[in-house]
């Protein structure tokens, strides 16, 4: 059995970041706020385009979540250094992300200065006992979930719940979902029996 958590997804963490810093407020079944709030960066001035695009990224960046991207990567060597099919495969490695539809302008310097802050603050989880980490904690209900198909965990910093599932293979809950036994235990539950959307 194997199963990755990730938690630090880069490119949902830069929508959570625009959604919050920039003040959009797009119709999308969102997580709820990030845990450390950015310092917000305007709203009035907030391009229409951005909040029209939010919901449709988001998404897409979901769905990217539960590409395998191991025999991509294992295709690289056999592509040339600067070639478009080396390009090609590296942007279906790395997925859609708000940098790459709209560049540095939207995210910049605050956006580095945050995650940044945002790592720094969380635990280290090297210095939890194996049989501490949430894995562990709940390895029923996890077995059981990856019977049923799970690959990977996502946790978001985010306050309060969140639990999603992406494609019957992945399972979004928010850093407190993880890390609260019985609410992380009953994430897994309903990824294995089937009822989360």
């Amino acid at each position: 059995m194997m199963i990755t958590v990730e938690d630090n997804p880069l490119a949902l963490l830069e929508l959570l970041w625009v959604r919050e810093a920039w003040g959009l407020t797009p119709a999308a079944d969102g997580p709820p706020p990030l845990e450390q709030p950015p310092a917000k960066l305007g709203a009035a001035n907030v391009d229409a385009e951005w909040e029209r695009t939010w919901p449709q990224l988001w998404q897409e960046c979901l769905d990217h979540l539960a590409i395998e991207t191991g025999p991509l990567l294992q295709q690289l060597p056999n592509t040339a250094d600067g070639s478009p099919e080396r390009a090609h495969l590296l942007g279906l490695v790395l997925g859609p992300s708000w940098h790459d539809r709209f560049g540095d302008d939207s995210l910049g310097t605050p956006f580095l200065t945050w995650q940044a802050e945002q790592r720094s603050a969380q635990p280290n989880t090297h210095d939890v006992p194996l049989d501490a980490t949430p894995e562990r904690r709940s390895v029923r209900a996890l077995v059981s979930a990856w019977e049923a198909g799970l690959m990977k965990v996502v946790t978001l910093p985010c306050r309060g719940e969140y639990t999603r599932a992406v494609s019957g293979s992945t399972l979004i809950v928010t850093n407190n979902d993880h890390r609260d036994p019985d609410r992380y235990d009953a994430a897994l539950r309903e990824f294995a029996s089937g009822s989360l959307k």
